[in-house]
């Protein structure tokens, strides 16, 4: 098994045919087997359902034997792309947009979280969940993706699929998925009309957003000071009394001497004198009070605090753009890993790839060795028969040979006595003539 794009997947840009205006972002899994010819196309998406806490995954099964023969291709962009578009799908340096355009028999399997009743998604989750229903139901979908996520090794396989589909069977992915996942199809979904959708669901009025953090503790361009909150001010503790009525506000007064005010318990309870109330005195006191006190502490606290304002703000400042710069360099991270495990995959796979075809070669020199061997050893075998009839034959003509040489000896002797006996002058004349 291998992967013609990355084990993870790609994103891509999912749209049914005449449903162009708002493209799905889907993660692309193409899942193949060269030996058994097998392959099929996974396009993925995580949603929150409610019922779980994290997001979870949905994936649409298209098999390349579900493919319509003739009517799947792959072109150039079939839709403009804006730059934020462009940047989620594009892979890197100079992208090549392609659209895959499949046309199926049926519609696709669909694989969703197991879960005791129907699925509902949260409210955050709707409109995307509608959208990937009605996409497992469209039996034409178009595909926009960077061709720069697959590599040359893979095309000639990605153009078979493409043209020759019939070749295929589909590839086996309930193995992996059905551990965590059930199959079902798009009437899974219980999709809804949209006019009736919308008339179920009332519009809100968002309160609008607040602004951003650091915005709140900008300093105006003009230099004007808001001034701080009662809360916050270092004022001094005014005693809620009227005998401090008269506490002096400012230089001049306080070294004027004034005559000292006593109030006897006694004449406050007398007939026909009010005694005022505490909101009263509070209010006397602070309207006394309060201007002459900011006025004092305004000239010591504004350039602190004007200071400590500015400050925060280019904090702030600093602080998001130093969050921006981490995610920035995170993103790029997470980017550059996924190019050196596909770069890693690739040389893998290529490895694997020679490794085999040398194992295959290296086979097959073994098989016909072996099979020259196992000739030269029956024809060995042969020989060795032939032999040992030969052998055989040898040794009954060796046998028949001893036999016919007995005979001839016996013969011999035999002709000998009979001539010594017809010829007896003959013999005594070779025995004569014997040298002595």
């Amino acid at each position: 098994m291998r992967h013609l794009v990355r084990k993870n997947g790609i994103p891509v840009l999912v749209y049914s045919q005449g449903d162009s205006t708002s493209p799905l972002l889907l993660s692309l899994v193409i899942k193949c087997n060269d030996l058994l010819t097998q392959a099929t196309v996974c396009l993925q998406s995580s949603l929150r359902i409610r019922g779980f806490n994290d997001a979870q995954s949905f994936i649409l099964q298209y098999d390349v034997d579900n493919f319509a023969p003739g009517s799947s291709s792959i072109g150039p962009a079939a839709i403009n792309l804006d730059q934020t578009r462009l940047k989620k799908v594009a892979r890197h340096g100079n992208p090549q947009i392609r659209t895959l355009f499949l046309t199926f028999k049926t519609p696709c399997a669909v694989w969703f979280p197991t879960t005791d009743g129907p699925l509902v998604p949260q409210d955050d989750s709707k409109g995307i969940f509608q959208e990937l229903g009605q996409l497992a139901q469209a039996t034409r979908v178009n595909i926009l993706f960077d061709h720069n996520w697959l590599h040359r090794d893979t095309h000639a396989t990605s153009q078979r699929m493409i043209k020759h589909p019939e070749t295929f069977s589909a590839f086996p992915v309930s193995t992996h998925y059905g551990k965590h996942s059930r199959c079902g199809s798009w009437t899974d979904f219980h999709l809804v009309d949209s006019d009736v959708q919308a008339g179920a669901e009332a519009p809100s009025e968002d309160p609008e957003p607040p602004p951003p953090y650091f915005e709140s503790h900008k300093r105006s361009r003009q230099g004007t000071f808001t001034h701080p909150s009662s809360h916050s001010r270092n004022s001094k503790r005014v005693p809620l009394s009227p005998f401090f009525e008269h506490v002096p506000t400012s230089p001049t007064e306080k070294n004027t001497l004034s005559p000292k005010q006593h109030i006897s318990p006694e004449g406050a309870k007398g007939p026909g004198i009010s005694t005022p109330s505490l909101q009263a005195v509070i209010e006397q006191t602070l309207s006394a009070l309060l201007p002459s006190t900011i006025e004092a502490l305004l000239p010591k606290v504004l350039p602190q605090v004007l200071t400590t304002a500015h400050a925060n703000y280019l904090r702030q400042i600093a602080d998001v753009e130093f969050d921006e710069a981490q995610e920035e360099h995170r993103l790029q991270l997470c980017m550059e890993k996924d190019d050196v495990i596909a770069d890693v995959e690739r040389v893998v796979d290529g490895k694997l790839a020679e490794l085999k075809e040398r194992a295959d070669a290296v086979m097959h020199d073994a098989t016909e060795h072996l099979d020259a061997l196992e000739y030269e050893k029956r024809k060995l075998q042969s020989e060795r028969k032939d032999l040992e009839r030969e052998k055989g034959e040898l040794r009954k003509g060796k046998s028949l040979l001893a036999w016919e040489q007995e005979n001839l000896r016996h013969e011999r002797e035999k002709f000998e006595r009979h001539v010594g006996k017809a010829n007896p002058l003959a013999r005594g004349t070779r025995a004569g003539s014997a040298p002595v």
